[in-house]
């Protein structure tokens, strides 16, 4: 043998033997359906179910992990949120300011719970906080906290589908 073909014969085998690092495909393996069932808000915060359930679907489409099923007899699982403790605090970021420099931090728990098909509770009363806040355009205008909301949906909706994904069946 030259030292070509034991050069090529080498690569090879190194070739062959190398990290086995494969990124999740999922079309590869079996999607678990999941339906987002209900969403019930005992909290005092305005619209936010309607902006976290689409928060959640667009974060499970984007990671691809499970599929979105829009009928409950279809689902392998089923998620319940419950909103609890929002709370809407000034905050204020230096001590020369007054009340009209001030902005406003938003905070909310969401209760998750995940079911199976059978009804069998997977994870039951996992707590999940998120907070964000704002300041005032200028001291003549009232807030708006519905970017906030917006942003707070969007942290509960990751934290949601991070929790989903990290789940060990």
């Amino acid at each position: 043998m030259n030292s070509g073909s034991i050069l090529l014969l080498l690569t090879y085998f190194i070739f062959l033997s190398s990290c086995r690092y494969s990124h999740y495909n999922p079309q590869n393996n079996q999607q678990k359906a999941i339906f987002i069932d209900r969403i019930e808000n005992l909290s005092f915060a305005p619209q936010v179910g309607s902006l976290l359930r689409n928060k959640i679907r667009e974060h499970i489409i984007k990671r691809g992990r499970y599929k979105l099923v829009s009928q409950i007899q279809k689902s392998d699982l089923v998620i319940n949120l419950t909103f609890k403790n929002y709370q809407k605090t000034p905050e204020f970021y230096s001590p020369r300011d007054t009340i009209l420099a001030s902005g406003v931090s938003l905070n909310l728990e969401v209760v998750l719970n995940l079911f199976n098909k059978d009804g069998d509770t997977l994870i039951r009363d996992y707590v999940i906080k998120e907070g964000s806040s704002f300041l005032r355009q200028n001291s003549l205008g009232i807030p708006s906290d519905r970017q906030t909301l917006v942003s707070l949906s969007d942290a509960c909706a990751k934290s949601i589908s991070i929790q989903l994904e990290n789940y060990s069946w």
